[in-house]
């Protein structure tokens, strides 16, 4: 009525905003969710073990953002869910569940890409270090650099009885060693 325009006019304005209301808000879209919703809460409440599992694979696959993996790690606090490490004998890409725990997935492993996973994985299990050095680095997916991550990131902590440090310097002689060989012979690398 301040601008002058007929209350006629105005409900025929407003009938068609609601009738264009109805089409606005997808019903098939709303009721997708709403049954991932449901079944994510049923499958969460009934296999919070497995769920979280997957839901820590799914995150580490999209690249693992710290904000994400605190909710989800919180999460997994409130589930009294205990975590076992990366072990290199033990471990798959994946996280995967072992007698009512969550073992880390190498997915997780910065550096670690699924090619150098599938070439050592072929050649599990490893008795220890030494056989790990021998057996890892043939071919070229595992580098020296994935050798190194594996043992800064905890995966080799089950086979030898000493610290980090003193792995890494055992495989970076051990290396060195075979380097040498290697150039002597000839190879080119």
């Amino acid at each position: 009525k301040a601008r002058d325009i007929a209350s006629d006019v105005l409900l025929k304005i407003w009938k068609r905003i609601q009738d264009s209301g109805l089409y606005a808000f997808n019903v098939a879209h709303a009721v997708s969710y709403a049954l991932l919703s449901y079944e994510s809460a049923w499958l969460k409440y009934h296999y919070p073990l497995e769920y979280m599992c997957n839901l820590l694979t799914k995150e580490a696959g999209q690249g693992i953002k710290k904000d994400s993996l605190e909710k989800v790690l919180a999460e997994c606090r409130k589930l009294d869910i205990v975590f076992l490490p990366p072990d290199i004998n033990k471990s798959k890409w994946e996280f995967t569940t072992e007698k009512d725990k969550i073992r880390a997935g190498i997915c997780a492993i910065k550096g670690m890409g699924e090619k150098a996973y599938d070439s050592i994985n072929s050649k599990v299990p490893f008795a220890d270090l030494d056989d790990f050095l021998d057996r890892a680095s043939e071919g070229n997916t595992f580098t020296k650099k994935n050798i190194y991550i594996t043992i800064l990131s905890g995966m080799m902590n089950g086979l030898e009885d000493m610290d980090r440090r003193e792995m890494l310097l055992k495989a970076m002689q051990k290396k060195e060693s075979l380097t040498k060989k290697e150039k002597e012979a000839g190879v080119q690398i």
